[in-house]
């Protein structure tokens, strides 16, 4: 009698995942890119063109619209890389116009944030009490004289402008 031993190594081809296009905002909080992918992707692959971040992080603030494509090189014996590409489109919402930088108001009127609507020229703004204010103000809130108020302007998309502009509030009897 005789025998062998046959021993069978299996390399698992590498996978990038599927492409696809993602809209963000320009003031978006930065994310894993790789994330984006479909299918289950292999995390030690690269992305071209180089990402600001220097790894999978992108940052809508410094890395621009464009196509990423996420490289997973093979491993012997394999020899085709795993190839994929993310179309990313960054929209930039513009600021809103200022019409009316100092905006007198009649303290009598009870004039709250809606009524600063009149300084500015845009659609569906939304008002903060400091130029870097992560929560809005409501509409109802009453105005407090010689206050600065920052405005932003959301898109049809829901992207909000990354510049805020300043309107001051004069409220006097």
């Amino acid at each position: 009698t005789s025998s062998a031993t046959v021993v069978v190594n299996i390399t698992t081809a590498p996978n990038a995942g599927t492409g696809s296009t993602i809209m963000i905002c320009k003031v978006d909080d930065s994310f894993d890119l790789t994330s984006r992918l479909g299918g289950t992707t292999d995390t030690n692959g690269t992305w071209s063109p180089m990402l600001t971040s220097g790894n999978n992080i992108f940052d809508p603030a410094v890395d621009d619209a464009g196509v990423y494509t996420y490289t997973v090189a093979a491993t012997s014996p394999c020899s085709t890389d795993a190839v994929s590409q993310i179309d990313v489109m960054i929209e930039d919402t513009p600021a809103p116009t200022v019409t009316i930088a100092s905006l007198n108001l009649c303290a009598s009127d009870r004039p709250m944030v809606m009524d600063l609507d009149a300084a500015v020229n845009g659609t569906m703004i939304t008002w903060y009490d400091s130029i870097d204010a992560s929560i809005p103000l409501a509409d109802d809130t009453l105005l407090v004289d010689g206050t600065s108020y920052f405005a932003t302007q959301t898109s049809s998309n829901g992207c909000e402008s990354d510049i805020r502009v300043e309107v001051t509030a004069n409220v006097a009897d």
